[in-house]
């Protein structure tokens, strides 16, 4: 599973490992909710590619901050 494939990197990843006969590759983009009704069962492996570029906060914050928070509010269990 490709998180962030929709981005440059991601969608780059997803290609390169689709090439490849004998993995089921799934990629998914996350800026949206429609990933929380995603059926994750049988995903034996994660690739996040997930990137906060292009982002301008509203208020002067870390982006260490930004990073991790994101992170953490996006990781489904």
């Amino acid at each position: 599973l490709v998180l962030g494939n929709d981005g440059y990197i991601g969608s780059h990843v997803e290609a390169w490992l689709k090439k490849y006969n004998d993995l089921d590759v799934k990629g998914i983009c996350i800026k949206n909710d429609v990933w929380k009704n995603t059926d994750f069962q049988g995903v034996d492996a994660i690739v996040d590619t997930v990137g906060m570029a292009h982002i301008q906060p509203k208020k002067k914050i870390k982006a260490s901050f930004l990073f991790h928070k994101h992170r953490h509010d996006n990781i489904a269990v």
